[in-house]
């Protein structure tokens, strides 16, 4: 599960280089509905925001929280592993 978040995550910074908010709107959308069916309520928190930078093509927040994701999945997955 770990991994495929975070080849989502990854795919997500690719899309928010490209632009495409298409794309970055259905991995928000996963986020959002992983973080909620793994009872994890801060990816699906920051999924949802994800989502929120769509309607107005917010590049720059879109980015900064794909790297807080990045940073939570990290942490989250340590914290597993130890």
């Amino acid at each position: 599960m770990f991994a495929e978040i975070q080849r989502e995550i990854g795919i997500a910074l690719n899309a928010i280089e490209m632009g495409d908010f298409d794309g970055i709107g259905e991995i928000a959308l996963r986020l959002k509905n992983d973080g909620a069916s793994y009872n994890f309520p801060k990816l699906s928190g920051l999924g949802n925001a994800l989502y929120d930078t769509v309607p107005n093509r917010d590049i720059g927040t879109a980015r900064s929280i794909a790297q807080k994701l990045m940073t939570y999945m990290g942490r989250t997955i340590g914290g597993y592993a130890s």
